[in-house]
């Protein structure tokens, strides 16, 4: 079986110092590398929270100018529109206003004409019924 001497306290010794020279040698150094890349990964996962965070608020930003632009743009169509209306609608009144004069000339000067024209015709009435009845009685002038 297993004798208990003096040369486990010599293991045990042996096994402390290697412990104490690994922890010094090995461990430490690779827990300091790896709490190094921890800060640092940690670091980059903050800086990219950072640049979304941004990101989003820059799009938010965009977004909203682009409504307010949008926004903007139908209002001024909306202006432009009603303008070309009223514009369209002077246009026709004054368009209707020249018709309705033109045709009043128009119908005036008509009369005119046929009053002159009745005036003539009716000169000439008594000299075209004599000649028709002289026709129809079989007189010849």
């Amino acid at each position: 079986m297993i004798k208990i001497d003096g040369s486990v306290f010599i293991q045990i010794i042996n096994f402390i110092v290697l412990i104490l020279g690994l922890n010094a040698l090995l461990y430490k150094p690779i827990r300091g590398i790896i709490n190094k890349r921890k800060e640092k990964f940690n670091g980059i996962g903050q800086a990219i929270q950072r640049s979304s965070e941004d990101a989003f608020q820059k799009k938010s930003f965009i977004n909203e100018k682009l409504e307010d632009s949008t926004a903007e743009g139908e209002k001024k169509k909306e202006i432009i529109v009603k303008s070309g209306k009223d514009e369209e609608q002077k246009i026709i009144a004054a368009i209707n206003a020249k018709i309705t004069n033109d045709l009043e000339e128009i119908r005036n000067k008509i009369k005119k004409d046929v009053e002159v024209v009745r005036k003539s015709l009716q000169n000439e009435i008594d000299v075209f019924a004599n000649s028709i009845c002289n026709k129809m009685l079989g007189r010849v002038e």
